[in-house]
Protein backbone atom coordinates (compact mmCIF):
# COMPACT_ATOMS: atom_id res chain seq x y z
CA UNK A 1 0.00 0.00 0.00
CA UNK A 2 2.78 2.24 0.46
CA UNK A 3 3.67 2.59 -3.60
CA UNK A 4 0.15 3.53 -4.20
CA UNK A 5 0.29 6.36 -1.48
CA UNK A 6 3.03 7.44 -3.23
CA UNK A 7 1.65 6.73 -6.58
CA UNK A 8 -1.80 9.13 -5.43
CA UNK A 9 1.09 11.93 -4.04
CA UNK A 10 2.63 11.68 -7.46
CA UNK A 11 -0.58 11.93 -9.60
CA UNK A 12 -1.37 14.98 -6.79
CA UNK A 13 1.50 17.71 -7.33
CA UNK A 14 5.09 17.36 -8.85
CA UNK A 15 7.99 15.20 -6.46
CA UNK A 16 11.36 17.12 -6.20
CA UNK A 17 13.94 15.43 -7.78
CA UNK A 18 16.55 13.94 -6.20
CA UNK A 19 19.67 14.75 -6.23
CA UNK A 20 21.80 13.09 -8.85
CA UNK A 21 24.61 13.65 -11.57
CA UNK A 22 24.18 16.70 -13.75
CA UNK A 23 22.61 18.78 -10.97
CA UNK A 24 26.19 20.91 -11.07
CA UNK A 25 29.14 20.83 -13.01
CA UNK A 26 31.65 19.83 -10.42
CA UNK A 27 29.52 16.46 -10.21
CA UNK A 28 29.83 16.18 -13.85
CA UNK A 29 33.55 16.99 -14.19
CA UNK A 30 34.69 14.40 -11.64
CA UNK A 31 32.33 11.56 -13.10
CA UNK A 32 33.75 12.02 -16.60
CA UNK A 33 37.33 11.86 -14.75
CA UNK A 34 36.47 9.21 -13.26
CA UNK A 35 35.30 7.41 -16.47
CA UNK A 36 38.89 8.21 -18.43
CA UNK A 37 40.56 6.52 -15.70
CA UNK A 38 38.64 3.67 -16.22
CA UNK A 39 39.18 3.65 -20.05
CA UNK A 40 42.79 3.98 -19.18
CA UNK A 41 42.28 0.91 -16.73
CA UNK A 42 43.28 2.94 -13.68
CA UNK A 43 40.69 0.92 -11.50
CA UNK A 44 41.11 1.82 -8.16
CA UNK A 45 41.50 5.66 -8.82
CA UNK A 46 38.21 5.28 -10.91
CA UNK A 47 36.42 3.75 -7.68
CA UNK A 48 37.64 6.19 -5.24
CA UNK A 49 36.18 8.84 -7.55
CA UNK A 50 33.24 7.33 -7.87
CA UNK A 51 32.79 6.59 -4.09
CA UNK A 52 33.14 10.02 -3.57
CA UNK A 53 30.14 11.09 -5.79
CA UNK A 54 28.22 8.87 -4.07
CA UNK A 55 29.60 9.71 -0.36
CA UNK A 56 28.33 13.17 -1.27
CA UNK A 57 25.09 12.10 -2.38
CA UNK A 58 25.24 11.32 -6.09
CA UNK A 59 22.51 8.57 -7.01
CA UNK A 60 22.41 7.68 -10.50
CA UNK A 61 22.26 4.20 -12.70
CA UNK A 62 25.41 4.74 -15.03
CA UNK A 63 27.29 5.59 -11.62
CA UNK A 64 26.82 2.17 -10.57
CA UNK A 65 27.21 0.47 -13.93
CA UNK A 66 30.67 2.47 -14.09
CA UNK A 67 31.52 0.38 -10.38
CA UNK A 68 30.11 -2.88 -11.64
CA UNK A 69 32.79 -2.60 -14.80
CA UNK A 70 35.64 -1.19 -12.82
CA UNK A 71 35.57 -3.98 -9.95
CA UNK A 72 34.51 -7.20 -12.65
CA UNK A 73 37.65 -5.60 -14.54
CA UNK A 74 39.50 -5.94 -11.49
CA UNK A 75 38.11 -9.27 -11.32
CA UNK A 76 35.98 -8.79 -8.15
CA UNK A 77 32.98 -10.63 -9.70
CA UNK A 78 30.86 -10.26 -6.16
CA UNK A 79 31.54 -6.34 -6.19
CA UNK A 80 29.85 -6.37 -9.97
CA UNK A 81 27.28 -7.88 -9.39
CA UNK A 82 26.42 -5.87 -6.28
CA UNK A 83 26.92 -2.61 -8.13
CA UNK A 84 25.17 -3.73 -11.30
CA UNK A 85 22.04 -5.06 -8.92
CA UNK A 86 22.10 -1.38 -7.68
CA UNK A 87 21.87 -0.02 -10.87
CA UNK A 88 18.90 -1.93 -11.54
CA UNK A 89 17.22 -0.60 -8.85
CA UNK A 90 17.70 2.96 -9.76
CA UNK A 91 17.03 1.92 -13.52
CA UNK A 92 15.32 -1.84 -14.01
CA UNK A 93 14.84 -0.94 -17.96
CA UNK A 94 18.79 -0.01 -18.54
CA UNK A 95 19.36 -3.25 -20.78
CA UNK A 96 23.11 -2.90 -19.87
CA UNK A 97 22.82 -3.80 -16.13
CA UNK A 98 20.85 -6.85 -16.58
CA UNK A 99 22.90 -8.02 -20.32
CA UNK A 100 25.76 -7.94 -17.49
CA UNK A 101 24.01 -9.37 -14.99
CA UNK A 102 23.19 -12.41 -17.10
CA UNK A 103 26.38 -12.91 -18.54
CA UNK A 104 27.98 -12.92 -15.13
CA UNK A 105 25.43 -15.49 -13.62
CA UNK A 106 25.45 -17.54 -16.78
CA UNK A 107 29.27 -17.82 -16.58
CA UNK A 108 29.77 -18.07 -12.55
CA UNK A 109 27.13 -19.86 -11.39
CA UNK A 110 25.15 -17.29 -8.76
CA UNK A 111 21.81 -17.71 -7.67
CA UNK A 112 19.60 -15.33 -6.77
CA UNK A 113 16.28 -14.91 -5.57
CA UNK A 114 14.62 -15.52 -9.43
CA UNK A 115 11.43 -13.14 -9.57
CA UNK A 116 8.49 -14.09 -12.27
CA UNK A 117 7.80 -13.22 -15.51
CA UNK A 118 4.88 -11.33 -14.62
CA UNK A 119 7.02 -9.06 -11.50
CA UNK A 120 9.87 -8.27 -13.74
CA UNK A 121 7.50 -6.63 -15.79
CA UNK A 122 5.34 -5.14 -13.48
CA UNK A 123 8.66 -3.45 -11.81
CA UNK A 124 9.57 -1.97 -15.22
CA UNK A 125 6.50 0.14 -14.94
CA UNK A 126 7.53 3.29 -13.90
CA UNK A 127 5.51 4.92 -11.33
CA UNK A 128 4.60 8.28 -13.30
CA UNK A 129 3.04 5.54 -15.84
CA UNK A 130 1.03 4.07 -13.10
CA UNK A 131 0.25 7.65 -11.50
CA UNK A 132 -0.86 8.49 -15.49
CA UNK A 133 -3.54 5.68 -15.06
CA UNK A 134 -5.05 7.01 -11.85
CA UNK A 135 -5.62 9.88 -12.93
CA UNK A 136 -7.00 8.97 -16.09
CA UNK A 137 -9.24 6.64 -14.35
CA UNK A 138 -10.42 9.06 -11.79
CA UNK A 139 -10.83 11.85 -14.40
CA UNK A 140 -13.33 8.77 -16.43
CA UNK A 141 -15.29 7.97 -13.57
CA UNK A 142 -16.00 11.70 -12.90
CA UNK A 143 -16.66 12.87 -16.65
CA UNK A 144 -18.87 9.51 -16.94
CA UNK A 145 -20.83 10.58 -14.12
CA UNK A 146 -20.95 13.91 -15.24
CA UNK A 147 -22.40 13.16 -18.96
CA UNK A 148 -24.96 10.71 -16.68
CA UNK A 149 -26.37 13.74 -15.20
CA UNK A 150 -26.38 16.23 -17.89
CA UNK A 151 -27.29 13.82 -20.77
CA UNK A 152 -29.65 11.17 -18.58
CA UNK A 153 -30.82 9.58 -22.35
CA UNK A 154 -27.36 8.19 -22.40
CA UNK A 155 -26.79 5.69 -19.62
CA UNK A 156 -25.37 2.83 -21.52
CA UNK A 157 -22.44 5.44 -23.03
CA UNK A 158 -21.79 6.72 -19.54
CA UNK A 159 -22.00 3.69 -17.85
CA UNK A 160 -19.01 2.11 -20.33
CA UNK A 161 -16.94 5.12 -19.27
CA UNK A 162 -17.45 4.53 -15.91
CA UNK A 163 -16.61 0.80 -16.04
CA UNK A 164 -13.64 1.82 -17.80
CA UNK A 165 -12.84 4.58 -15.46
CA UNK A 166 -12.91 1.62 -12.48
CA UNK A 167 -11.02 -0.85 -14.67
CA UNK A 168 -8.38 1.97 -14.79
CA UNK A 169 -8.39 2.32 -11.29
CA UNK A 170 -8.23 -1.04 -9.94
CA UNK A 171 -5.33 -1.70 -12.48
CA UNK A 172 -3.46 1.07 -10.85
CA UNK A 173 -4.18 -0.19 -7.22
CA UNK A 174 -3.51 -4.15 -8.25
CA UNK A 175 0.02 -2.94 -10.05
CA UNK A 176 0.95 -0.50 -7.17
CA UNK A 177 0.24 -3.94 -4.57
CA UNK A 178 2.10 -6.06 -7.20
CA UNK A 179 5.61 -3.47 -6.67
CA UNK A 180 5.02 -3.45 -3.31
CA UNK A 181 5.42 -7.33 -2.82
CA UNK A 182 8.41 -7.49 -4.91
CA UNK A 183 10.56 -4.85 -3.59
CA UNK A 184 13.80 -5.51 -2.47
CA UNK A 185 14.12 -6.26 0.93
CA UNK A 186 15.69 -4.20 3.71
CA UNK A 187 17.80 -7.26 4.76
CA UNK A 188 18.79 -8.63 1.43
CA UNK A 189 22.18 -9.31 1.07
CA UNK A 190 24.87 -10.38 -1.78
CA UNK A 191 27.77 -12.68 -1.36
CA UNK A 192 31.16 -10.32 -2.66
CA UNK A 193 33.53 -13.15 -1.05
CA UNK A 194 35.06 -16.06 -3.54
CA UNK A 195 33.43 -19.33 -2.34
CA UNK A 196 31.70 -18.39 0.16
CA UNK A 197 31.11 -21.24 2.52
CA UNK A 198 27.54 -21.79 4.42
CA UNK A 199 28.04 -23.97 8.12
CA UNK A 200 25.55 -25.12 10.04
CA UNK A 201 26.69 -23.42 13.31
CA UNK A 202 28.47 -19.85 13.65
CA UNK A 203 32.06 -21.53 13.98
CA UNK A 204 34.45 -21.94 11.40
CA UNK A 205 35.26 -25.78 12.31
CA UNK A 206 31.57 -26.26 11.95
CA UNK A 207 30.45 -28.77 9.25
CA UNK A 208 29.53 -26.60 5.56
CA UNK A 209 25.69 -26.57 4.39
CA UNK A 210 26.96 -25.43 1.01
CA UNK A 211 29.18 -23.03 -0.86
CA UNK A 212 27.73 -20.10 -2.79
CA UNK A 213 29.49 -18.15 -5.81
CA UNK A 214 30.39 -14.55 -5.59
CA UNK A 215 26.80 -12.39 -6.67
CA UNK A 216 24.80 -14.55 -4.84
CA UNK A 217 21.38 -13.40 -2.89
CA UNK A 218 20.86 -13.81 0.71
CA UNK A 219 18.55 -12.55 3.18
CA UNK A 220 19.83 -12.35 6.76
CA UNK A 221 17.56 -13.32 9.46
CA UNK A 222 19.82 -13.21 12.73
CA UNK A 223 23.23 -12.00 13.62
CA UNK A 224 25.69 -13.30 15.65
CA UNK A 225 28.95 -11.77 17.05
CA UNK A 226 30.97 -12.14 13.58
CA UNK A 227 28.41 -14.17 11.51
CA UNK A 228 25.17 -13.74 10.36
CA UNK A 229 22.39 -16.69 9.91
CA UNK A 230 21.43 -16.34 5.84
CA UNK A 231 18.59 -17.44 3.99
CA UNK A 232 19.91 -18.22 0.11
CA UNK A 233 17.45 -19.52 -2.76
CA UNK A 234 16.41 -22.51 -2.80
CA UNK A 235 15.14 -22.09 0.80
CA UNK A 236 18.72 -22.78 2.26
CA UNK A 237 19.97 -21.62 5.45
CA UNK A 238 22.94 -21.75 7.37
CA UNK A 239 25.77 -19.41 8.71
CA UNK A 240 27.86 -17.58 7.27
CA UNK A 241 30.84 -15.01 7.86
CA UNK A 242 29.73 -11.32 8.13
CA UNK A 243 32.58 -10.46 6.16
CA UNK A 244 31.46 -12.46 3.00
CA UNK A 245 28.40 -10.49 2.51
CA UNK A 246 27.18 -6.75 1.86
CA UNK A 247 23.90 -5.52 1.79
CA UNK A 248 22.49 -4.92 -1.46
CA UNK A 249 20.99 -1.52 -0.85
CA UNK A 250 22.29 0.43 2.27
CA UNK A 251 21.17 4.01 1.29
CA UNK A 252 17.85 6.06 1.69
CA UNK A 253 15.05 3.40 0.22
CA UNK A 254 13.07 6.53 -1.12
CA UNK A 255 15.46 6.67 -3.75
CA UNK A 256 15.01 3.57 -5.61
CA UNK A 257 11.69 3.96 -7.58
Amino acid sequence: MKTFSIIIYLALILARPEKVLGQDQSSDDLFRRAAKELENDNFDQALNYFNTLISEGHFAPELFLKIGNAHYKKNKIGKAVLAYKRASLLAPNLPEARQNLKFLKESQGFIDFEKSTFQLFVNRIPLSVVSLILVAGLWMIGAGFTFRILKPKSRTSSTAVILFGFFMLLSSFFTSIQKDRSKLPPNSHIIISTNALIRSSPNDTASTVRALSSGSDVIVISERTNWSYIEAPDNLRGWIRKDYITKTWPYEVNLIP
